[in-house]
């Protein structure tokens, strides 16, 4: 499978585009769209320079680490998840005053087809272009104007059709590791469901001896379907030594349950 952006690549280029003066909001799009059903969104961008800028509009594919949930970037078309076929941008190329802004109108087209009753996803790239002067066919004195893409901004694009409602999530593993000399816990998460879920997860820490508990902020994260999230927790700073009971808990967004995972630890 060609990728041809790694994640290091997606935090830097996200970094020089806001260099540059430039922002995006929202940088998630979700739809819910029932087959056969058109629906559009809007994207803003704001040019925050002195200078007018202007921008190209595509869409490109990505999936995610089962490990980190970082994202890889791919192309159109690539993931079998893809929402590339049935997405489209207006405008898909256009100029921002300095100070200004622009909205994108993001139109998502659902076919009434068997294979559009599943959660798809994809991005959408905003690059910044700039224009270069270029011979033509190698001759000096015949100029032709083409456009260089230099600077992109991700924004990610779901689709989960109403129809598909089951969420369902399982703990594969609750332990704990070491970073040098400083003992943490991993928590590991896996979407089991066809839905995309939107998770909380958060540690119970219990003295069995003397009763003392605390509970760690809570964590949140999304995971697709057949994705997967390893949380990694810190031990309470103020933790009394002693032996502890901790629960690993995981809200995904079910009305009648929730994840737990429990372990011994002891604390020296």
């Amino acid at each position: 499978m060609k990728r041809f952006f790694s994640s290091l690549s997606l935090l830097l280029i996200v970094l020089s585009i806001f260099g540059q003066g430039a922002s995006v909001s929202p940088t998630r799009v979700f739809y819910n769209n029932r087959l056969g059903e058109s629906r559009t969104q809007t994207v803003t961008v704001l040019n925050k320079t002195k200078e007018s800028q202007s921008y190209q509009v595509s869409f490109i594919d990505f999936e995610v680490d089962n490990r980190q949930g970082k994202p890889t970037l791919m192309q159109a078309n690539e993931n079998p998840h893809s929402i590339s076929p049935w997405i489209s941008a207006t405008p898909s190329y256009f100029t921002v005053q300095p100070g200004e802004s622009m909205e994108i109108k993001v139109t998502l087209d659902i076919p009434n087809t068997p294979e559009a009753h599943k959660v798809k996803w994809g991005a959408m790239s905003i690059k910044l272009a700039q224009e270069q002067v270029t011979p033509i066919g190698g001759n000096q004195n015949q100029i032709g104007m083409g456009i260089v893409n230099s600077f992109q901004i991700i924004v990610y694009m779901f689709q989960s059709p109403p129809s598909i409602t089951e969420k369902d999530a399982t703990i594969y593993d609750f332990r704990t590791v070491n970073k040098g000399d400083q003992k943490q816990l991993m928590l590991c998460t896996e979407n089991t469901s066809p839905s995309i879920i939107d998770c909380r997860t958060y540690l119970e820490f219990t003295n069995v001896q003397t009763g003392w508990s605390h509970t760690t902020k809570r964590k949140r994260f999304t995971l697709l379907p057949g994705g997967a999230k390893e949380m990694i927790f810190d031990l309470p700073v103020d933790i009394p030594l002693g032996k502890y009971s901790v629960m690993g808990v995981v809200d995904y967004g079910s009305s009648s349950e929730i994840k737990a995972a429990e372990m011994e630890m002891t604390v020296e």
